[in-house]
């Protein structure tokens, strides 16, 4: 049996995001879209935390460009 200690915290910071995410304008958001949007805010590096550089040699290093 796998157990997670759920704190006052965590239902919070989900909150937090979930109302970021889902505002007056995203009102339609599909159920799959939502959840997927809820986990990419929770599990995506920080923007700084990203290399910018080495993405951008990597993709023209697979032969992609830009028009």
């Amino acid at each position: 049996m796998i157990a997670y200690d759920v704190k006052a915290a965590d239902v919070e910071r989900v909150g937090s995001h979930m109302q970021l995410i889902k505002t007056k304008l995203r009102t339609r958001l599909a159920d799959l879209t939502f959840k997927a949007l809820l986990f990419l805010s929770f599990n995506l590096p920080l923007l700084h935390d990203i290399d910018i550089d080495l993405l951008v040699e990597a993709w023209k290093a697979a032969g992609h460009r830009c028009q």
